[in-house]
């Protein structure tokens, strides 16, 4: 009857990146190798024994202070024995260098919303031009609208409304983020993403601008009001 101990590493917040690099007697320590301990590191040897078309390794402790240039000890044989070899792998954590927050799932039947209509602004269109009878007679009943129009006599009115809309983004935080790194995320728009920082609540105000037309009789005019919902 034998009895295995094993070291588990655990991610404990999913943010950490690992992969094996390469080492030798030569190689500076890089920044970002995963310890064992305070002084040794967690490394592997390929044994070069192939099991079911994988390698096979054998995980072992890479201390930079034991020999000339450190080595990596390795645990072989039910006996304990150890085999001291000085070119391997290490596992080195890969710092990032920014954030992006994809396929975001916003839990909308969740979220408490007050509702409150807010006008934007209005504007007036009008067409002054008179149609084509109205050209031709001086008489005061040509200027009534009777509804007899040419197609000619409509008109494409066009105007803008300019009002400034306010936002509030706050994504929040956990453990093991770097706080400092750009990071990017997505909004309720699906083509927009907004850059912010880890923590800290983002408020900013832009203008925008809403195109408002409509077709009208030479002689009339009509009131557009834009309004939102906060």
């Amino acid at each position: 009857m034998y009895v295995f101990q094993f070291q588990v590493l655990v991610d404990t917040t999913s943010t950490s990146r690992l992969e094996w690099q390469k080492w030798d007697i030569f190689t500076k320590r890089p920044f970002g190798l995963v310890a064992f301990s305070d002084h040794t590191f967690v490394a592997r040897v390929n044994r070069k024994v192939v099991s079911k078309g994988s390698p096979k390794y054998v995980v072992g402790d890479l201390d930079p202070l034991r020999g000339l240039s450190g080595n990596i000890a390795l645990s072989l044989g039910e006996e304990a024995e150890v085999e001291f070899v000085t070119e391997g792998e290490i596992l080195v954590e890969i710092e990032p260098v920014r954030y992006e927050l994809k396929n975001t799932v916003f839990m909308k039947e969740r979220a408490k919303v007050s509702q409150e209509v807010v006008p934007l602004g209005y504007r007036v269109l009008v067409n002054p031009e008179l149609s084509s009878d109205d050209e031709n007679e001086e008489d005061e009943t040509s200027n009534e609208i009777t509804g007899d129009f040419k197609r000619d006599d409509w008109k494409e009115i066009t105007s803008v409304i300019a009002y400034n809309a306010s936002y509030h983004f706050y994504w929040g935080q956990f453990a093991g983020l770097i706080r400092t790194l750009p990071s990017s995320g997505e909004t309720y728009n699906e083509h927009g993403r907004q850059e912010f920082k880890w923590g800290l609540p983002l408020d900013f105000i832009r203008h925008r601008i809403r195109d408002v037309s409509h077709r009208l009789l030479p002689g009339t005019s009509l009131n557009v009001t834009a309004v939102a919902i906060r």
